[in-house]
């Protein structure tokens, strides 16, 4: 079973966050650079209305967050890839894929 992160459609504004980075040790990162990098559709294309890429400061513990502003052109139903990546104090570099599902918001 595929796990992926929810994302409304229309004017919605979203929290994004990376919870709990970690260098190679296991040691919190607490001054790592970290970004969206990309957010594309199931063929790979941008998604009109986003600006990428989004800085994600530090917010507590390893917390990274950003806005994500509302008017981004997601459909309801459609799947779209998020690339995130990190850069930790050593140079250390992580980069990973979040699914996420557009969904309309039940009142």
């Amino acid at each position: 079973m595929s796990t992926h992160s929810g994302i409304y459609v229309g004017a919605n504004t979203h929290v994004v966050e990376v919870v709990g980075l970690q260098d190679d040790l296991g040691v919190v990162q607490v001054d790592a650079t970290v970004q969206m990098t990309a957010v594309v559709d199931r063929n790979g294309v941008a998604v009109s209305g986003v600006t990428v890429p989004l800085s994600m400061p530090h917010v507590a513990a390893g917390l990274y967050r950003a806005i994500l502003p509302h008017g981004g052109q997601f459909v309801a139903g459609q799947t779209y890839k998020a690339t995130l990546t990190a850069v930790g104090s050593q140079s250390f570099r992580a980069e990973w894929v979040e699914s996420l599902v557009a969904k309309v918001r039940a009142a």
